[in-house]
């Protein structure tokens, strides 16, 4: 009697094995590699359509990191437009920019109050339209039907560059950046070379935001040298949410350039 519990405990567990192996089969398109060492080699239709596979889950989690990136643009949008109404009302605690003009010592009728609200505008202009473009090219990545509608209804020399939703006037520098600088010390005597492009080494459309992260730092950088250390904190949010975006992107972009990759082998052993 035990035997015969013995031996149906052993055909349950090798069922139970059985039904696991199948499960991961289907959650897991690499399953099928790892059952043993003496399987045979893949053909490329089941190579294709494990590469097929992982394309479309790699699409599926892009698109949600995509869409939780430019969700976080947008608050930040919302938060940037927060003040303005206290400003326009006069109730806001820093409606007033004191400067103080001269040296030494003063009075109170050596400083000059100045409004405001024309700076917020202003700096607004220049953070919110960076953070603007950053997202538009957001969109344009998860291939939303308006902006992709919008981007490919220009004419051919509009959009004849690699760089996304990059402005036509950022082109030609964007071409020109290079990992390296030309030439070498001025005593020596040396031949002029040039380094790499950036851009034909690395995604253009990363390196497009990487180059809008950039541009996003002075201002904060300079509020905060101006000892307005609040301020910087706050307009140090759109280079923080960029850098962000650049951080996502790049590994978006790791991860498609290694299914690409794997797509062009042809495995000749069942390891690979």
């Amino acid at each position: 009697m035990s035997e015969v519990k013995r031996r149906g405990n052993a055909a349950g567990a090798e069922a139970d094995d059985l039904k696991g192996k199948g499960k991961a089969h289907e959650e897991d398109p690499f399953a099928v590699l790892a059952e043993n060492a003496s399987a045979e080699p893949l053909n490329n239709e089941e190579q294709q359509k494990i590469i097929e596979e992982l394309r479309e889950q790699n699409k599926k989690w892009n698109y949600i990191y995509r869409s939780a990136v430019l969700l976080m643009q947008g608050l930040l949008f919302i938060f940037y437009f927060t003040p303005l109404p206290s400003y326009i009302a006069g109730t806001h605690p820093q409606n007033h920019l004191i400067v103080f003009w001269g040296s030494g010592q003063g009075t109170h009728d050596d400083l000059i109050y100045l409004p405001a609200l024309p700076f917020y505008i202003a700096f607004l202009l220049i953070q919110g339209g960076l953070l603007y473009m950053v997202a538009f090219e957001t969109a344009d990545a998860m291939e939303i039907p308006a902006i992709i509608k919008r981007r490919k209804s220009y004419a051919f020399p509009a959009q004849p560059h690699p760089f996304g939703t990059a402005p036509n006037f950022l082109v030609p520098p964007l071409s020109q950046i290079r990992w390296a600088p030309s030439g070498g010390r001025a005593d020596q005597d040396h031949t002029v070379t040039e380094g790499q492009r950036i851009a034909a080494t690395t995604s253009p459309r990363l390196m497009y935001l990487v180059v809008l992260c950039v541009a996003s730092l002075p201002l904060p950088l300079m509020t905060f040298g101006a000892g307005s250390f609040g301020n910087a904190g706050w307009w140090a949010l759109t280079p923080l949410v960029i850098g962000v975006t650049c951080c996502i992107e790049r590994s978006i972009w790791s991860s498609e350039r290694q299914t690409h990759g794997l797509a062009g082998l042809r495995y000749n052993y069942k390891g690979a």
